[in-house]
C-alpha cells in the first residue's frame, strides 16, 4: 500500500525550513517558492546533474517518496490528516489519480489548493522535510514489522461499520490499479478517516505501514 506524497513542493535551506515555524500560503505561492528554493539547495542540484525540467520533476517525485519512511509519526499522521481533508475535497478522478500516484499538476492544484493556508504550508513543508530527509540518508526512526500490521489493520477494520469494513479490506486486497476510480478513491477516503479515528500505537503504524 505504499502511496506517494505527490507533487514537491519548498526548501530553502534545510536548517531553515525545519526550524521555522510556517507562514500561511497559497497554493501557487509555495510553488513558486519551491522552484526557487530547490534551484538554490546544493544537495538537490548535485542530485539533478544535467536533467531537463521534467525529468526534474521525476527526480523530486522520487525523492519525495523515499524520504517519507524517514519521517517522525507526527510527521506521518499530519501527511495523513492533510490527505484526508485534500482527497475529501477533490473530485472522483482527481482523488483516484492521487491515490495511484499518477496526478497531473492540474489535479494536484485543485485538490491540495482548496486546503486553507496554514494546511497548504504545513503540506508543502512535509514534503520538503520528506526530500531533505532522503538526501540526508536520515534512517526512519522506526519500522513496521509484518507480525505487527494485522493488529493495527485489524483495529482499524473494527473502528468502521461491518459493511464498510468488507467492502474495504476487499478493495485494499486489490490494489488502487485493479478497481474503479470511484472505489480506488472511497477506500483511501475510508481507510484515512478510520486511520486517524485510532488511538495509539495503531494509529501511527498504519500511517508508516503506508509509506515503508
Amino acid at each position: 500500500m505504499n502511496k506517494a506524497l505527490f507533487p514537491v513542493i519548498a526548501l530553502a535551506s534545510a536548517v531553515v525550513l525545519l526550524s521555522c515555524t510556517p507562514t500561511p500560503s497559497s497554493y501557487e505561492d509555495a510553488r513558486a517558492r519551491f522552484q526557487q528554493q530547490l534551484a538554490a539547495m546544493p544537495e538537490f542540484q548535485q542530485a539533478r546533474g544535467q536533467r531537463s525540467a521534467p525529468e526534474t520533476d521525476a527526480l523530486s517525485w522520487q525523492l519525495s517518496r523515499r524520504g517519507l519512511r524517514r519521517l517522525s509519526n507526527e510527521q506521518l499522521l499530519l501527511r495523513a490528516t492533510l490527505r484526508s481533508k485534500a482527497l475529501a475535497a477533490a473530485s472522483i478522478a482527481t482523488c483516484a489519480a492521487i491515490v495511484r500516484d499518477t496526478p497531473t499538476e492540474t489535479q494536484m492544484h485543485d485538490a491540495f489548493g482548496k486546503l486553507d493556508g496554514t494546511d497548504i504550508t504545513a503540506f508543502f513543508s512535509l514534503v520538503a522535510e520528506a526530500i531533505h530527509a532522503e538526501l540526508q540518508q536520515q534512517s526512519p526512526p522506526t519500522v513496521v514489522s509484518e507480525a505487527d500490521f494485522p493488529a493495527a489493520f485489524g483495529a482499524l477494520l473494527s473502528a468502521v461499520p461491518q459493511d464498510r469494513a468488507e467492502r474495504l479490506a476487499a478493495l485494499l486486497s486489490r490494489g488502487p490499479t485493479q478497481t474503479s476510480e470511484e472505489d480506488v478513491c472511497w477506500a483511501e477516503r475510508t481507510f484515512l478517516a478510520g486511520l486517524l479515528s485510532l488511538q495509539e500505537p495503531y494509529r501511527a503504524m498504519l500511517a508508516r505501514a503506508v509509506v515503508q
